[in-house]
């Protein structure tokens, strides 16, 4: 009987802390602006952008109000962006190519992917989330 009381008492914290624990690292993609937003509307603290080739990360250097929205044909002028270990001045995406953009902001919580293509105008033409969606995950 105490056995089966402490079994159900470390599934109800374990399962407490994993949805009031974190602020996870939920992201979607938002057409109108352009934009990789967070689902918690905190800032976007790390994120990785990758294609076949290249893969950039981007770490946010001043935070403001604005910054749980990661363009992607403008400048981020509040990250600091590096490739290969090295700094780069900007990032522009390149035309005809698939991305993966993956948030690891919240150390504490998995990281959160979306992929995108990009045609040949530089337009975004496919993108796999674009609304915030509840994924719950039980390890028991």
């Amino acid at each position: 009987m105490i056995k089966q009381l402490n079994k159900n008492w470390i599934i109800q914290f374990f399962f407490t802390c994993f949805l009031f624990g974190c602020s996870g690292n939920g992201i979607y993609y938002n057409d109108k602006e352009k934009a990789i937003c967070s689902c918690s509307k905190k800032n976007i603290k790390r994120m990785i952008i990758e294609n076949k080739t290249k893969k950039y990360s981007f770490t946010l250097i001043h935070s403001t109000s604005y910054n749980n929205n990661f363009f992607l044909l403008k400048p981020n002028k509040d990250y600091e962006v590096e490739y290969r270990g090295c700094r780069e001045n900007d990032f522009i995406l390149e035309p005809n190519t698939r991305y993966l953009i993956t948030n690891r902001s919240n150390g504490d919580a998995g990281p959160s992917v979306i992929i995108i293509d990009v045609d040949s105008l530089y337009n975004i033409t496919d993108v796999k989330q674009t609304k915030c969606q509840s994924r719950l995950f039980f390890p028991f």
